[in-house]
């Protein structure tokens, strides 16, 4: 995680000078002082002075000090102590990094103890393998110690198992399912309980591997957390990377589902969440949004210097977005030199999961086309729309989706003329969904190549009939959900 404190001195001539305490080599521990005065004991000759100086980022700069970071901080504020673990760009399931474990010495643990049971709970992250068929025991994550623990590994045998032991016994173990591990690819492993039968239920890729009961959990327990090895033996350690972590407590899954294709969003239920590189940016309202990869360029832009960058590539709101039960408006500006998309629609921006969402895309027959779902059921879809409209390419194009209330009307614009009418009656009730700009929550492989530029979402219904486009940026007021400039 990239944390973002900084301490502001004043300089003595009306400004300040800005200290980052996690990552300024004033304050970064080394040697037996700081990293400045190492530094500054060093030859200015010296190849590894030279290497410190170059590098050309924060990973780069650890990687030839041999130090990792102190301390990893989750999106619920709790501290990760890491034992030689590194964030690193080889390989990375969302973001630009994922957490590196070398397979002997490195791991996480959560400085405060975790307590499950009791309720019901979810453990799931993706786990990278980057070694052959281990000599031990390999372990992605372990909740416990030697008399009390569950957790998921790879086996000596190449295997993919879990494990629990209660009271000192053990409960199940690797001989009680086996399947063999899938190896330079990435993959998602979940745990969900159901506390009402005390039922634990393991998936791989969604797939629902196994299912066992552990009646220990019936009575809440607190205990350690590692990520990379076990508890009870730190020696089974995996190698390879880990990223999207998650510990929740809601019963996710009991049955089979499609693997999360974007980032988890922060949950009031979260116990833990770890993204392990996401970058973060603001919009002007002060909502944080996780920064998939889009860059800010000023090679297109509808206003101001700069837009938003997308290729395969997409901004999550970091907090879910609550749409429904009043009137409100989505609207931005998009910009594509590319041909017509070829097996995939490209999406503008999208509100919702797998079950209940709407958005607004560029279509496989390029074509202006818009989607809604409710309860896993379509709703409308291109074939639906009465006109819909050739996407025109190396030109701005203002989109629009309008919501009215009173009769759960939706409104399409392009360019100001009102383009489909549809009704969605699910709106009515408002929703607590994810939020996505050049993504489809339900499906992360439906991202926009282009530019995006002034991008809204207000609880106002600006129009109903043909209007004309804005032909300035908007501005923001109290009833701004969502503002992007891309300055």
């Amino acid at each position: 995680m990239t944390r973002k404190a900084q301490w502001k001195q004043p300089d003595g001539e009306g400004g300040y000078d800005v200290m980052h305490h996690e990552t300024s080599a004033e304050m970064v521990k080394y040697g037996g002082g700081t990293v400045k005065d190492f530094l500054d004991a060093s030859a200015s000759s010296s190849l590894f002075v030279r290497a410190l100086a170059t590098a050309e980022d924060e990973f780069t700069a650890r990687t030839v000090l041999q130090v990792s970071k102190e301390n990893y901080f989750d999106e619920c504020g709790d501290r990760w102590s890491p034992t030689g673990a590194m964030l690193s760009e080889d390989q990375k399931k969302f973001g630009s990094t994922s957490l590196y474990l070398n397979g002997s010495t490195s791991y996480l643990k959560r400085v405060q103890n975790v307590t499950l049971g009791g309720k019901d709970f979810t453990i799931a992250c993706w786990v990278y393998s980057a070694a052959g068929t281990p000599s031990s025991n390999h372990i992605f994550f372990c909740w416990g110690d030697s008399d009390n623990r569950f957790g998921v590994c790879r086996t000596s045998a190449n295997k993919l198992a879990w494990f629990a032991t209660t009271g000192g016994t053990s409960q199940w173990a690797a001989a009680d399912w086996t399947e063999t591990f899938p190896t330079s690819e990435w993959i998602h492993v979940e745990i969900d309980y159901r506390n009402s039968d005390k039922k634990m239920f393991l998936f791989i890729n969604g797939v629902l591997k196994n299912t066992q009961t552990i009646s220990a959990l019936g009575t809440a327990m607190t205990n350690l957390f590692y990520i990379g090895t076990g508890g009870h033996n730190t020696a089974l350690a995996f190698k390879g990377y880990v990223d999207e972590f998650l510990i929740i407590e809601k019963l996710l899954h009991t049955a089979a589902f499609t693997p999360p294709t974007a980032p988890y969003a922060v949950d009031d239920k979260n116990i833990a969440l770890l993204h392990f590189g996401i970058d973060k940016v603001q919009d002007e309202t002060g909502a944080i949004w996780y920064n998939n990869a889009a860059s800010f360029f000023t090679t297109q832009k509808k206003f101001g210097t700069k837009s938003l960058y997308v290729n395969d590539t997409f901004l999550q709101r970091v907090s879910k977005l609550k749409l429904g039960g009043k009137d409100f408006t989505i609207a931005c500006w998009v910009y594509s030199t590319a041909g017509t998309p070829s097996g995939r629609n490209q999406v503008f921006f999208c509100w919702g999961d797998s079950s209940n969402r709407f958005g607004l895309c560029r279509n496989t027959s390029n074509l202006i086309a818009w989607f809604a779902a409710a309860g896993g059921t379509s709703q409308w879809a291109a074939a639906d729309m009465a006109s819909p409209l050739t996407f025109t390419t190396g030109a701005w194009i203002h989109v629009e989706i309008g919501y009215r209330n009173s009769d759960k009307k939706m409104f399409l614009f392009v360019n100001g003329v009102l383009n489909d009418t549809q009704t969605f009656s699910a709106l009515g009730t408002a929703m607590n969904l994810p939020f996505y700009i050049s993504n489809a929550g339900h499906n992360t492989t439906l991202t926009f190549n282009g530019y995006i530029d002034e991008f809204i979402i207000t609880e106002e219904l600006l129009h109903d009939a043909d209007f004309t486009p804005p032909t300035e940026p908007y501005s923001v007021d109290g009833k701004t959900l969502a503002h992007f400039s891309f300055e």
